[in-house]
């Protein structure tokens, strides 16, 4: 069955509808309007007021404005579309448009003064009524904040005539369920005054939030002016004006929080955030679940950040994601132990968890709990600057099946993981030969990846050596001209000198090689004689040793002339492959192909070019590392690969190695180490086919 409308016209604020049906109506025909709701695909039903005239194949409507209250009745939304339909033997039929057929431009008249009714054309051709509150702004013109009293001024704009003094209107703070979700269960309101065309409004707002509603988070709360309406409230957004200026600093709401308006999104709000206490463990040790610490804080935002005893607690909370976004929803005390900003303290991971349904990958986060006058501020643990804390994992006792052990996360803050003793991984072990591109990744400071332990073993370590060093003939090593090094570096020259990176790599025994070839593409050669050569490295010129055996230029094999360093590495470069592949297949080998950066943050986060002179040794340097790449690869199709070269990382000049080409920002380490992951968790894949 089919309806369709021929005409439509528009006089005296009625709407004439006339139409013809493919089928004879009966006299018990109607009409009926649906409310869409898009969002939870349900709709709401409503039979016309009034009957409409019906022949043998047509009809006739006439849609009056005071039989259209209906849309107004309750629940008022910003807009809301009501379609059309024929009612006839338990079939709804949509009104359509015939082709030609045009629907007015005009509202009906006034239904409410704060909505219009227009009748319009949806994309399914069929006749809907579409109601959309009239065009409003709340803006607002003033404010001010002092001593705990906000006062603001609101001037109320609509696009037509609206009586806003007629309503009873408030202000209505409404809280965000999170700081970038715009969802409200919350709200407050308080009375505003109507005053030279302006609503005005003042608030004290240590009174309006109590203690208890402030629990240790940043919350805002977002300002609208409420129109009361009967059983409805119409929200309008306070948004900005030009003129205002507005207000730029927090402001003290009491002695653990401060608040700021501000305005995001184009709503005005007030956000709510806890003062700034920074608490850091300068101790840690952990022995049988039971953690014994202490710790030292500070604050930047008190002018006398003393606690005393029982003002101070331990507390430990569940992490979850709500909305992906950080949340917690269980917590356990301990009591802390206070002395002139210092603190100490135990807690034993057993006894704190014993009755909670633990399961694999559990991550409790450690907190200092400072209070003052029924509020709180929770502090996440750092540790001091000077505190290496690394632990192995322990058996619960609570539950023998679990593992448990306190870390420092990758946000450099200490949390507590539980792992399935069955699922728990065994880290991955793997082998480098090159330089800081492939081995920073495996250092567990702050920069790099300080969880990286929880997956991966560096069970070697070539450090800085070029490949035709390693395949050269052994060099006697005077270990005594070596003294103003550390056992680590002294290794790595033994190392160079020995030759012996094969029996070494083999004693290892890595599951993965990371090779990276900075040392052949940057750094010199010291030619003893034809069968010996040693890497001129960084390492190597901190000792006596360098200008010992370097007796004349001709004895440096420079990047002068790179086509003879080529020729000489490609001869070197087959011989280290052929060793390599009797210890690892080749498809557990990676290659970081590595490159020089031109560029760096400076301290001001300004992007800032490195000096001329450095830029030609950066290209010419780029161009023979990847003539080394290719080469290599050509060698070995199978080896697995990591190239960040395309992903736009720069330097940094806080690297704590320091401002160099060869050193950059921290997200290049960590997204070097997610690359290795995808690398292993694909070969999982094949080898589990």
């Amino acid at each position: 069955m089919e309806a369709n409308i021929t005409s439509i016209e528009f006089s005296q604020g009625e709407l004439l509808i006339k139409g013809k049906t493919n089928v004879e109506l009966e006299p018990s025909a109607s009409f009926w309007l649906r409310k869409r709701d898009e969002e939870f695909e349900t709709y709401e039903w409503k039979q016309y007021p009034v009957r409409a005239a019906f022949r043998e194949h047509g009809f006739e409507l006439k849609c009056a404005a005071q039989d259209l209250g209906f849309v107004m009745d309750r629940n008022l939304e910003d807009k809301a579309v009501w379609d059309f339909f024929l009612y006839q033997n338990n079939r709804y039929i949509p009104l359509k448009m015939e082709g030609g057929v045009s629907v007015p431009n005009q509202s009906f008249p006034v239904l409410h003064p704060l909505y219009k009714v227009w009748p319009y054309v949806a994309k399914t051709k069929g006749l809907s009524l579409y109601v959309v509150q009239v065009k409003m702004k709340a803006l607002l013109v003033k404010e001010q904040f002092n001593n705990g009293v906000y006062e603001v001024e609101v001037d109320l704009k609509a696009g037509s005539a609206v009586p806003f003094h007629h309503f009873k209107t408030c202000l209505v703070l409404r809280r965000r369920e999170q700081m970038g979700f715009f969802e409200y269960y919350e709200e407050k309101t308080v009375n505003v005054h109507y005053k030279n065309n302006l609503f005005t409004v003042s608030v004290d707002l240590r009174r309006l939030f109590n203690d208890d509603e402030l629990k240790d988070e940043e919350i805002c709360w977002d300002l609208f002016i409420g129109l009361i309406d009967g059983p409805n409230m119409i929200y309008l957004p306070i948004s900005q004006t030009n003129k205002i200026q507005e207000c730029t600093t927090d402001y003290v709401l009491n002695d653990l929080y401060k608040v700021k308006p501000l305005f995001t999104h184009d709503i005005k709000s007030l956000y709510i955030r806890p003062i700034t206490i920074h608490a850091q463990l300068v101790e840690c040790k952990v022995q049988d679940n039971l953690v014994r610490f202490k710790g030292t804080y500070h604050s930047n935002e008190m002018e006398d950040p003393t606690f005393e005893n029982g003002q101070l607690h331990f507390v430990l909370k569940k992490r979850t994601h709500l909305n992906k976004q950080i949340a917690f929803t269980i917590e356990r005390v301990e009591k802390v132990m206070v002395n002139q900003r210092q603190f100490n303290g135990s807690f034993d991971i057993a006894h704190l968890l014993g009755e909670e349904h633990i399961k694999d990958n559990d991550v409790w986060d450690m907190f200092i709990r400072f209070s003052a006058n029924n509020q709180r501020v929770d502090s996440h643990l750092s540790p001091d600057f000077s505190l290496n804390f690394n632990v192995p994992y322990e058996t619960f006792r609570s539950n023998p099946q679990f593992l448990v052990k306190p870390y420092v996360n990758v946000k450099r803050k200490f949390s507590v993981l539980v792992r399935d003793a069955k699922r728990a991984p065994r880290p991955v072990m793997v082998a480098v030969i090159g330089s800081c591109y492939c081995r920073s990744a495996f250092n567990s400071t702050s920069y790099f990846n300080p969880d990286y332990k929880e997956y991966y073993n560096c069970v070697y370590t070539q450090f800085h050596s070029s490949v035709i060093s390693l395949m050269s003939q052994p060099v006697p090593l005077d270990q005594s001209k070596m003294e103003n090094l550390n056992d680590k570096q002294k290794e790595f020259i033994k190392c160079d000198f020995d030759k012996k990176v094969f029996e070494r790599l083999s004693l290892a025994n890595p599951e993965y090689v990371l090779i990276d070839f900075f040392a052949d593409a940057a750094r010199n050669l010291i030619k003893i004689n034809d069968q010996s050569y040693i890497s001129n490295s960084h390492i190597l010129a901190e000792t006596a040793l360098e200008q010992e055996l370097i007796t004349s230029n001709e004895n440096i094999i420079s990047h002068k002339n790179n086509e003879q360093y080529f020729e000489l590495w490609k001869e070197a470069a087959d011989q280290f492959i052929d060793r390599i592949l009797t210890i690892i297949p080749q498809e557990r080998i990676i290659l970081n192909l590595g490159g020089f950066n031109d560029r760096y943050y400076d301290a001001e986060g300004k992007v800032v070019l490195f000096r001329e002179y450095r830029q030609q040794i950066i290209r010419r340097n780029n161009y023979l590392w990847d003539r080394l790449n290719q080469y290599f690869i050509s060698k070995l199709p199978k080896l697995k690969i990591i190239d960040l070269r395309t992903r736009n990382f720069i330097g940094h000049y806080n690297h704590p190695l320091g401002l160099s080409p060869a050193h950059y920002e921290s997200d290049y380490y960590k997204e070097f180490l997610k690359e290795l992951n995808d690398i292993l968790f694909k070969d999982l894949i094949v080898n589990r086919k």
